[in-house]
């Protein structure tokens, strides 16, 4: 009502700043992929660099965190992701990731 908009039309909420949005998002998709994967506790892949709000919302939502190496210029290093990837299908192939 504040903007105008139409409630049926818009989705989403507003949040104090991006430690609670971290807290959220991975909240409800650990919710939603339990429920797909009939109760496997989802596996959050993140970077080594990733905000510390995200591991510390993994750990209180109970989401095991595996962090992934970065190259010295930041990125991902996708030798890593998908080492980690190839041992969770090996290992745990039934946990959402």
């Amino acid at each position: 009502r504040l903007y105008g908009w139409n409630a049926g039309d818009t989705r989403g909420f507003v949040t104090s700043g991006g430690t609670e949005g971290n807290f959220s998002g991975l909240w409800w998709q650990r919710d939603y992929l339990k429920d797909l994967s009939c109760g496997e506790p989802p596996i959050l892949l993140a970077s080594n660099q990733t905000h510390y709000s995200v591991g510390k919302a993994a750990q209180q939502l109970g989401i095991e965190a595996r962090a992934i190496a970065t190259a010295r210029t930041g990125e991902v290093d996708v030798d890593h992701l998908a080492s980690v990837l190839d041992e969770i299908e090996r290992d745990e192939p039934h946990r959402p990731i």
